[in-house]
């Protein structure tokens, strides 16, 4: 019996193209048998629904549930600040409120970077790829992940393939990636358990700390989770060196420009 094939002509713009064994931003000649969503047919190509926005199948938007047809040509598209001169469906889901976020276990350095700058971020190096995606379900989270795996599973809706290995280059693309400089506020978040620190004066734990010697103007805060007291000792002097060292160049307003830019042209046609 003849097997009969099916053929489309696909084609990946901007940085979607990196996610190919074969690096291309030309149309590929795929050629499938059996009945395929648009979906499943580019996450064949390793590439996560959630990186992708919009899908032009023969000059026409469609859904992420359009069936591929025969000789399609179909163009999908990452976020970014493309402009159509026609009525596209917007697939990445709009974020509600003040972005939250979930590291994967491989992303530990990265968490506590985040953790330190005040971002609302969860992580546990005892998850499992079903507890991650439960909680970003329940809480509205957007997954961070190396793997393209953990992305494409169809409960996910929120999620961003982090890229490289370099936690502070990671951090700082994803500060870029979801505007996050407003919401920046280092070491008003418990390394801990997250829970947002109050500031108390030195008088109310001189008891509880008697045989410490602080220097002047150190400041004190308590975690009500924790039911912690912390201070700013040698180690917060330290990892606000490292903040202050990451952060520095963003409150440029003229490096931040640039930043802003250089990633609107990364996404551009």
């Amino acid at each position: 019996m003849k097997v009969i094939y099916k053929t489309v002509r696909i084609k990946f713009h901007d940085w979607l193209s990196e996610f190919l064994r074969r690096k291309t931003k030309k149309y590929i000649v795929h050629k499938f048998i059996d009945q395929t969503s648009i979906k499943d047919l580019i996450e064949s190509f390793n590439i996560p629904h959630t990186e992708v926005d919009v899908i032009i199948v023969n000059g026409k938007s469609v859904n992420f549930n359009y069936l591929v047809q025969n000789d399609d040509r179909i163009e999908v598209f990452p976020e970014s600040k493309r402009y159509f001169n026609f009525n596209v469906y917007h697939l990445k889901p709009k974020l509600k409120g003040r972005p939250k976020f979930i590291c994967d276990v491989h992303l530990g350095k990265l968490f506590k970077i985040m953790r330190m700058s005040g971002l609302d971020v969860l992580y546990s190096n005892n998850y499992t790829d079903e507890e991650i995606v439960e909680i970003s379900k329940k809480d509205d989270r957007i997954i961070l992940t190396r793997d393209t795996g953990l992305l494409k599973r169809k409960n996910v809706k929120y999620g961003h393939l982090v890229r490289g290995n370099n936690p502070e280059k990671q951090f700082l693309d994803i500060l870029v990636s979801y505007s996050l400089l407003k919401y920046l506020k280092p070491f008003s978040l418990c390394l801990n358990c997250g829970t947002k620190l109050k500031r108390i004066s030195k008088k109310n734990v001189l008891n509880q700390l008697k045989d410490f010697k602080f220097r002047e103007g150190i400041k004190f805060y308590y975690c009500k989770q924790c039911n912690q007291t912390l201070w700013e000792g040698s180690h917060f002097d330290n990892m606000k060196k490292r903040i202050d060292a990451l952060l520095l160049p963003l409150r440029s307003t003229a490096f931040r420009s640039f930043v802003t830019k250089q990633f609107n042209q990364k996404r551009k046609a």
